[in-house]
């Protein structure tokens, strides 16, 4: 897969320009074929999405004290435990282990984190999630991981339930991370 490729290349904030190639050419053909794809970002692209969500919530909750990249990496951890307050059981999935794993160790090297994540207060990631553009009146807009392993796009309820679960995913990433 393009993940096993990725990580064979063994990503890090240390990598030699080798690595930092092949990390980017199979980042670039992995994207260059949802781009093909999905020309018009009606379908399988917006799964590109992936972590952006709650990402975006946390850059401005932040006051972009996290960086873009960094808040998606957190957001992909927080879509994941989205899943699981939907009932998804990811331990039979090695591969989603992996993932999570390999965006820890990423995160874990940035310094000022904990800090920075500190200063995004719960209302404020909550007002940010719900005005995403991709979101309807009725219903939050959510990329998440299905139980096999693949990302897809849910459109779930806007509803105090749904907005527990969102606070919940977000409060998860928060205890992780924050200082």
């Amino acid at each position: 897969s393009t993940f096993d490729e990725y990580l064979s290349a063994a990503p890090s904030q240390h990598a030699d320009a080798h690595a930092l190639t092949a990390i980017i050419n199979a980042s670039l053909r992995a994207k260059k074929w949802f781009i093909e794809i999905d020309e018009f970002d009606r379908k399988e692209r917006l799964i590109l999405n992936f972590g952006h969500t709650f990402g975006h919530a946390i850059e401005a909750a932040s006051d972009f004290g996290v960086s873009h990249g960094v808040a998606v990496g957190l957001g992909m951890i927080a879509a994941l435990r989205m899943g699981e307050a939907l009932g998804r059981n990811y331990a039979p999935v090695p591969a989603i282990g992996r993932l999570e794993n390999h965006i820890r160790s990423l995160l874990a090297s940035i310094d000022g984190l904990g800090e920075a994540l500190g200063s995004a207060k719960m209302p404020d990631l909550l007002d940010s999630f719900g005005s995403d553009k991709k979101h309807t009146r009725d219903h939050f807009a959510v990329i998440v991981v299905t139980e096999a392993g693949a990302v897809e796009r849910l459109m779930i309820t806007r509803d105090a339930a749904m907005t527990s679960r969102i606070q919940a995913a977000f409060a998860s990433v928060i205890a992780d991370f924050a200082a």
